[in-house]
């Protein structure tokens, strides 16, 4: 990879493109800080396409990592009758 400053990118454009197509990646500076990266598109959607794939194996971990946990129980009716009557009577109460 490569690395040109601002002024040299604007000076330079045409032939830096022509690298960059080439696949070449080239990395633009402002004041000595990197700003900007000039890659191939394939590269990029390569890069965006590995992130996606690590964010699912992640989810898939997760998933797995719940399996076998028994499930949660479910309120019965009674609870949840009883609860729309508590809260409605400190709701009147007001």
């Amino acid at each position: 990879m490569s690395t040109v400053t601002m002024s040299q990118a604007r000076a330079q454009l045409a032939a830096l493109l022509d690298r960059v197509e080439a696949g070449e990646e080239i990395t633009i500076t402002r004041h000595g800080r990197a700003v900007a990266r000039l890659s191939p598109p394939r590269t990029a959607r390569a890069a965006r396409a590995d992130h996606l794939f690590a964010a699912a194996d992640a989810i898939a971990d997760e998933v797995d990592s719940y399996r076998g946990l028994p499930l949660p129980r479910a309120p019965r009716e009674a609870d949840a009758d009883a609860a729309v009557r508590s809260l409605r009577a400190d709701r009147d109460s007001w």
